[in-house]
């Protein structure tokens, strides 16, 4: 008996009386070591049982008193805006509900842990509220995400986190029957995730199958952190041994020695953990006899790293011959070493581990194995062919000496490989280092408790990289590259441009290759251009074309000056207006033509930069074409759009899903179809729908990229008139901003009042109004600041304040658009409005808008009738000037003409602003000069239309329009609506 374990003796005593301890002790227990360990444990758990009543964490017999026993009775109450609508786990530390958003404003599930008050009484209530704070922090794609924690009214501790509908692991594998490969890579997923928190000091310290979930994209979420530890030495530390020694068995079967043990846990424990669960997914079964043997035994071997050598059977786990004989050999010794009994012998880091096991996947020898012998099995894998040939020279003792040659060349080639993808190793470890000391920023210890943002890092990275002595040239300037990109991604393009401009004036720049250059000086221009630095592009345009045509050799130059030239384009239209919009045709033309000649050879990469720009300056062109009505006939802009399908049809085959310019050109190709064919907008949601678990899959479900998918969705399924999921993934898109941006920036704002679109949409003013007001507040609060404006956001708080405008003049409320519309004529007369490429049509519509609060209708007409056969945005105005001037049948011509327009899917010309505004003017027309019977088809259009979107008898259009027949005396079929709210009824 003397070899069971701590944790088997402590188990049996304290379901002994405690008078018989000491015959327990005297009978079974005649180690020291081993009473001086169980003496204070038992102390411990007795003296909690009396003041705490925590018996319940080990033998569950005494619930009724420990208080755990209420958070049962939590069962379908509220906590805040969620209902409890379901237990979805129970574990030592509490019980997790299934809880759903209550409050109608979008539709949501979280999942939230109650924490049993036993638990709280002993750890402290510090404790759980630095734990959840901590776990916030773990912002990656596959950690469920903490978003919210508390205490209640009556005193019970709560965290709130993501919702994951997936299975364990281990069941997910079997259930999808994946391969041996497909296994190894989800769990590479997994130490992904547990090397990122690894790097701010923070075990897990319970991985097992149970805790880590698949959904049904794929996507690994790891869970319960619960028993997680910060590793600092603090002065709780003393104060948590017991609760250590409760918890450190909770999962025998992938718990380290020094888990049973009792010892100081460290990062390697999680390392011995991910080994057997490897170990398992790859075998389906555990290096340790958990079913047959007794647990002193059991926990005996573990101590001992006892372990059955990793077999895989192809019975169970698909793999094929190759495999079983180039990999697993290697695995077999890598799992090993991560379970090593003694921490100090596994590897330093998960990040080591996972590299070997990346490494075996590319058919490379691992640290593990580095054997001449290894290494040629290695490379015999990777060359095949080769490997064919020299079998083959061998076994028929061919030795002539240029096939010897070939094959030692071939050798000595794989042989300098191996010692540059050695160096590379070396390489490699200084820039973990380096970036390791970046990462360590986020150590609150390391930074005097201060919250750091991801600029912050950023810029101590930047400096720390720029005061490196150890790093290689080569490396260094990696290292700055990675960091330029990381300032584009987080918007900080003049960051980006400072890191940019100290590369490229450095002498290595010079020994790159001119495509390496042109790509560094393209991002530089882009960086320029996003800061409306355009001047400055233009110029560094001219110089690198010189450049170019020093550098380059002369079949290149044509090329590269071209694919300089593209990149100018968004600066000649900003800096130049229409001649610069004519400019960059004519570069369009000049890369068509030369494509047409063949005198010009695109990459992959290329071609999608080139088609990319081309779908961008057609875009443009439709964007300058609404605001100058003469320069485009509807015919042309259809064609337009038409191509733009086109493009991007050719283009997203062109481009991985993961890429960034695969959700530019979705982008393009949702605005195009959605305004051309509204027919087809089913088509645009279906590929968006298609390519949004693949970009999950690789972003994760919480990168803004995902946000910009959830815009495309809901605004193809605003025109499918799918009102109900427009406003799920418009709300998804807001809980993405909120999580990046926070719900206090001017983008947040920007997307309350896109929501707000989706409810007038459907004729839900009072929330509309209710989001409007609140997003344009949010966004006037960002662009004013400390009594200036914010450059930046110019043209779209201008456009905001016009949608305030369109808003409540469509709404009968054209009073309420006074306070508007002189913010209006503030904005265009401040001494920075020429920064917006949109200021001629604005100066347009903002005296329109006050003659018609003023009801000043003949000077609409007046200015607005010469060109009334090219109008467009503006012919709203003029159809409710001629009606209120009683000129009905000049109204009926070309509101009919605009609704044609409007139907055809005319970009720029959204239903909601004219459809409705024109379609009321055009019945009153109709109505008021006597035809009551097209005053009818008018009026009846509109409430199908309108019906179809939202069939409720509050929804305001239905309202409008019932109200409008009633006082033309007509009568409107409401059949289709009373069908559709006895369908929701039933």
């Amino acid at each position: 008996m003397d070899s069971t374990a701590l944790f088997d003796h402590f188990s049996r005593l304290i379901d002994l009386p405690q008078s018989q301890h000491a015959a327990y002790f005297a009978e079974h227990i005649t180690d020291g070591s081993l009473a001086n360990k169980l003496t204070p444990m038992l102390a411990s758990h007795f003296s909690a049982n009396d003041k705490t009543q925590w018996h319940e964490l080990i033998a569950q017999q005494a619930q009724h008193i420990t208080g755990d026993e209420q958070l049962e009775r939590l069962l379908g109450t509220h906590l805040g805006v969620y209902t409890l609508s379901q237990i979805i786990g129970e574990g030592g530390m509490g019980i997790v509900f299934l809880a759903e958003r209550n409050d109608g404003m979008m539709q949501q599930q979280v999942a939230i842990k109650f924490l049993f008050p036993s638990i709280v009484h002993v750890v402290g209530s510090q404790l759980v509220h630095n734990q959840a704070q901590i776990l916030a922090r773990l912002n990656h794609p596959n950690i469920t995400q903490v978003y919210d924690a508390g205490t209640t009214e009556s005193g019970l501790h709560y965290v709130v986190m993501e919702y994951v509908a997936g299975l364990p692991i281990d069941a997910y594998c079997r259930a999808h029957q994946l391969n041996f490969i497909e296994r190894i890579y989800l769990f590479l997923d997994v130490c992904d995730a547990i090397s990122k928190t690894h790097l701010i000091n923070i075990a897990h310290s319970d991985i097992k199958p149970a805790n880590i979930l698949v959904n049904k994209d794929g996507v690994v979420k790891i869970l319960d952190f619960d028993i997680a530890k910060t590793l600092q030495h603090n002065e709780q530390e003393s104060q948590q041994d017991s609760v250590k020694r409760y918890l450190r068995a909770l999962s025998l079967a992938y718990a380290s020695p020094e888990q049973l043990t009792g010892q100081t846990l460290t990062l390697a424990t999680d390392q011995y953990s991910l080994a057997v669960l490897l170990y398992m997914l790859l075998s389906e079964q555990l290096p340790f006899d958990i079913e047959h043997k007794h647990i002193g035994q059991l926990v005996c071997d573990i101590q001992a790293g006892a372990a059955t050598p990793l077999s895989i059977n192809p019975n169970v786990v698909s793999i094929t011959r190759l495999q079983q004989w180039a990999m697993v050999d290697d695995l077999r010794r890598i799992i090993a070493k991560a379970m090593s009994a003694q921490a100090s012998e596994r590897y330093s880091t998960v990040a080591a581990f996972k590299s070997d096991i990346h490494k075996t996947l590319k058919h490379f020898a691992s640290s593990v194995n580095f054997s001449p012998l290894q290494r040629g099995k290695k490379w015999l894998v990777r060359k095949p062919l080769l490997a064919a040939v020299y079998v083959m020279v061998i076994g028929a003792g061919i030795s002539f000496k240029l096939q010897n040659e070939q094959v030692l060349q071939e050798r000595n080639r794989a042989i300098a490989a191996q010692q540059k993808a050695e160096q590379e190793q070396v390489n490699a470890t200084e820039v973990a280092n380096q970036l390791a000391n970046i990462f360590k920023q986020a150590d609150p210890t390391q930074t005097q408790a201060k919250e750091l943002t991801a600029k912050d890092m950023l810029a101590q990275g930047y400096e720390s990289i720029l005061a490196s002595t150890t790093l290689s040239s080569s490396a260094k300037l990696a290292l700055l590259q990675v960091i330029a990109e990381s300032y584009t991604g987080q918007g900080q393009h003049q960051d980006a441009i400072t890191v940019l401009t100290g590369i490229i004036n450095t002498p290595e720049y010079l020994l790159y290759d001119i495509q390496h250059q042109l790509r560094l000086s393209l991002q530089l221009i882009d960086s320029y251009q996003r800061t409306k630095q355009n001047v400055k592009a233009l110029a560094f345009v001219d110089t690198l074309k010189q450049h170019i045509s020093a550098q380059a050799g002369s079949d290149h130059i044509n090329k590269l000056t071209l694919m300089a030239e593209l990149a100018s384009i968004y600066s000649l239209r900003w800096t130049q207006g229409a001649e610069g919009l004519t400019r960059a045709k004519q570069i369009i033309d000049n890369i068509d033509k030369a494509l047409a000649r063949n005198t010009l050879r695109l990459t992959t990469k290329e071609r999608i930069s080139f088609l990319s720009q081309k779908i961008s300056l057609l875009d443009a062109s439709l964007l300058t074409a609404s605001q100058e009505p003469e320069a485009i006939d509807e015919q042309h802009h259809h064609d337009t759009l038409s191509n733009i399908v086109l493009i991007a049809q050719e283009l997203l085959p062109l481009i991985p899903v993961h890429d960034k310019q695969y959700i530019e050109v979705l982008k393009w190709y949702t605005r195009a179809i959605t305004s051309s064919h509204m027919t087809e907008a089913q088509l645009t949601s279906e590929i968006l729908m298609q390519a949004l678990p693949d970009i999950i899959h690789f972003y994760g479900a919480q990168h803004p990229y995902i946000a910009t998918v959830y815009n495309g969705l809901s605004r193809a399924f605003e025109h499918e008139g799918n009102l109900a999921s427009a406003k799920i993934y418009r709300n998804r898109q807001l809980d993405l901003i909120t999580l990046h941006h926070g719900a206090d920036s001017f983008n947040y704002g920007e997307k309350l009042e896109s929501l707000s679109f989706v409810y007038e949409l459907g004729g839900e003013m009072a929330q509309a109004d209710k989001l409007l007001l609140q997003g344009y507040h949010i966004a006037k609060q960002q662009f004013y600041q400390a009594g200036a404006i914010n450059i930046e956001y110019m043209d779209n708080y201008i456009n905001f304040v016009l949608y305030m405008i369109y808003h409540y003049a469509n709404t009968e409320r054209v009073q309420a658009t006074k306070p508007y519309v002189d913010e209006l004529h503030s904005l265009l007369t401040h001494n920075n409005a020429t920064v917006s490429l949109n200021l001629n049509i604005y100066k347009e519509f903002q005296p329109l808008a006050m003659m018609l609060i003023n009801k000043d209708y003949t000077n609409i007409i007046k200015q607005l009738a010469p060109q009334e056969d090219k109008l467009l945005d503006t012919a709203s105005y003029l159809i409710t000037a001629y009606v209120n001037t009683e000129q009905y049948q000049r109204a009926i011509t070309l509101a009919e003409r605009i609704k044609r327009i409007v139907l055809s899917g005319y970009a720029f010309l959204y239903p909601t602003y004219y459809y409705q505004q024109v379609g009321f003017d055009l019945a009153k027309a109709y109505g008021k000069s006597g035809d009551n019977n097209n005053a009818k088809r008018t009026l009846q259009e509109m409430y199908d239309y309108n019906a179809k979107l939202n069939p409720a008898a509050d929804n305001y259009w239905l309202q409008r329009i019932l109200r409008d027949a009633k006082r033309y005396a007509v009568e409107i079929n409401t059949a289709s609506t009373e069908h559709e709210l006895m369908a929701e009824t039933d």
